[in-house]
């Protein structure tokens, strides 16, 4: 089964989460924030695994998320994810649409709370 490791103040994480509902894709979320087993096991991937190098390595820090993992493969790319489920890819402008509609609702909660 697909894994993502995530957190629902990641604008990115969200839009991925509206994508995953509407193509009906089976998942396990690891939100990082909210419990802190997955918080654990996040940062063994991303201070270990290759693919987070450029992320450890940039200037002002970088989070890495949304982080898809299947059986030893992952990535960053939705669309890589979406292939492994077999499904069509988003084009990059609808994803970076909801992406920016999930920061503005993200925004708005931090405001009422």
């Amino acid at each position: 089964m697909l894994k993502v490791y995530g957190a629902d103040i990641c604008r990115d994480c969200m839009a991925m989460k509206k994508i995953f509902a509407d193509k009906k894709i089976e998942y396990k979320y690891n939100n990082i924030i909210y419990n802190t087993d997955n918080m654990r096991e996040f940062l063994m991937i991303r201070d270990h695994a290759a693919i987070y190098e450029e992320v450890r390595n940039k200037e002002g820090g970088g989070i890495g998320i949304p982080l898809f993992v299947k059986d030893e493969r992952m990535s960053f790319d939705i669309n890589e994810a979406l292939e492994w489920e077999g499904k069509e890819p988003v084009e990059v402008s609808e994803y970076e649409q909801i992406a920016e509609r999930m920061g503005e609702y993200i925004r708005l909660q931090k405001i009422s709370i």
